[in-house]
């Protein structure tokens, strides 16, 4: 039996990767924190964008349909 060995790619350190993540928040009233409820009507949608350069997040934003955007630079 012959074995091969796999020669991987070093992960780039400089590599850029953009994620865009949606999420829904349920607001104070409909229970407990991080328990979903039925129907979920009151709840926050909105859109999280993180940019990471290499393995740290270079930058993130977060964007609500009501609100103001909000942007972190690192």
């Amino acid at each position: 039996k012959v074995q091969h060995s796999v020669v991987k790619d070093p992960i780039a350190v400089s590599t850029d990767r953009y994620f865009r993540i949606p999420f829904i928040r349920p607001s104070k009233s409909s229970g407990e924190v991080g328990v979903p409820t039925q129907g979920m009507k009151n709840e926050a949608r909105g859109w999280w964008y993180a940019h990471f350069h290499g393995q740290y997040v270079a930058r993130q934003m977060e964007l609500h349909p009501n609100k103001p955007s909000v942007l972190l630079i690192a």
